[in-house]
């Protein structure tokens, strides 16, 4: 049954009052006040436990709406009612029926660069390799097409002949949670061609700030039922491009060299870890304004150095230099970044962030990505590679006293 905590009860109560004087007498919201009904549904999603289910933020957010408009039917609207319509609610979320979606992510990458490959597993699926001729033949992309411009008006785009259609599958109740999993497959791969193209590069702005993804994200993405018939499309803000970018031969294969190291890491939340910081690394070269992009490289080496509530962001810092074997030119570079990361967080100095920055930030974050990945399979699990952080800047003499101390212990324990 649905639980709350005691001290929350009265904000519980505080909220579900909220809710139901924004509902009509008929059940639905009233015109306009559906973003504060939205926030409503948010609070009480921190508020409320569901048992028994593995519900994700978006689908327990929906459950209680479904709950609260149906509390608006029932004869009292206290919280004992509010936990038999959440119940209700959330045996029919429970018992909906599992469906297969697919989906279809128009990129500009060149086809003649990639038509070699047909799939790719990765994130416990696969992707599925089309030139537009071939993706029209298995998916109604033309009902796609004539529904996406009839919402969005947009009654040009280029022609994609040239363009890579990727497509993959995913089980779920419905197709949001299923979209979530399909999009972190076909961002961990963008993320690597993203990776092999743009290392160590250096990029300059003239005038307005721009992305530094040299492969940028479809701007839409076409979702289709277990009989592949079109159902909606979902987008992301990037301008649609005009033109396929330049894609060689050699980045695909070593991109997808790359991504099979990545499915044989051992431990499977180390190669999640490294998993975050691709995508991470692709959000921030999609990312127009240099903050931004600062701030989510910046994750990345909190993110590769397995900061957790205890490890402060000097710590970061020092792990960081310890990998570079604390070259002083680099670790000078990364103490000059820390002091502007925070006056970002800190004190919202956003002047403070060039592209120059973000450069800097940049080649940390790739050389992390790769450090972490060359030493990812040496340790058992998080717990051996913090400790490897942890001791990463002792001194040789410290190490050389420590192991002799802990061969004793060693030897001592052998004879007992």
């Amino acid at each position: 049954m649905p639980k709350t905590e005691n001290r929350n009860e009265l904000k519980t109560k505080f909220y579900i009052k909220g809710a139901m004087a924004l509902c009509t007498p008929n059940g639905r919201i009233t015109e306009g006040k559906a973003n504060r009904f939205d926030t409503i549904c948010f609070i009480l999603g921190n508020l409320v436990d569901l048992e028994g289910h593995s519900f994700n933020d978006d689908s327990k957010r929906r459950v209680i709406k479904k709950a609260l408009l149906r509390l608006r039917g029932y004869k009292s609207r206290s919280l004992p009612y509010f936990s038999r319509a959440l119940e209700c609610e959330q045996t029919v979320a429970e018992r909906k029926p599992w469906k297969r979606f697919h989906f279809v992510y128009p990129l500009s990458i060149p086809i003649n660069s990639i038509s070699h490959r047909k799939w790719l597993n990765t994130c416990g699926g696969r992707i599925y390799i089309h030139g537009r001729e071939q993706a029209s033949a298995l998916y109604d992309l033309q009902e796609a097409f004539k529904a996406r411009r009839r919402y969005t008006r947009e009654y040009t785009e280029p022609p994609m002949i040239d363009w890579t259609f990727l497509s993959t599958s995913e089980m779920g109740q419905d197709y949001h949670p299923a979209l979530s999993m399909a999009d972190r497959r076909i961002e961990l791969f963008r993320a690597l061609l993203n990776f092999r193209r743009m290392y160590g590069r250096i990029t300059l702005h003239f005038g307005m700030p721009s992305p530094l993804s040299s492969i940028p994200p479809a701007k839409h993405i076409y979702i289709f039922d277990e009989q592949r018939k079109y159902i909606v499309f979902a987008y992301n803000t990037p301008e649609l491009p005009t033109s396929t970018g330049r894609l060689d031969a050699d980045d695909v294969r070593l991109s997808i060299d790359l991504l099979k190291r990545i499915e044989n890491i051992k431990n499977g939340s180390l190669k999640d870890i490294l998993i975050e910081a691709l995508l991470l690394y692709t959000v921030a070269l999609d990312e127009i304004r240099p903050p931004y992009a600062f701030l989510h490289l910046w994750q990345i080496l909190e993110i590769l150095c397995l900061k957790d509530s205890s490890t402060t962001e000097k710590e970061v810092v020092k792990r960081v230099g310890g990998i570079f074997y604390n070259n002083p030119i680099l670790t000078d570079a990364l103490w000059a970044l820390y002091e502007k990361r925070n006056l970002l967080v800190h004190e919202g100095r956003i002047e403070m962030i060039s592209s120059s920055d973000v450069n800097q930030m940049k080649g940390f974050s790739e050389a992390m990505i790769r450090s972490f990945h060359g030493l990812v399979n040496e340790f058992k699990d998080r717990r051996e590679f913090t400790y490897f952080y942890q001791n990463l800047n002792m001194h040789a003499r410290e190490i050389s006293m420590r192991r002799k101390i802990l061969r004793k212990v060693q030897d001592l324990l052998v004879q007992g």
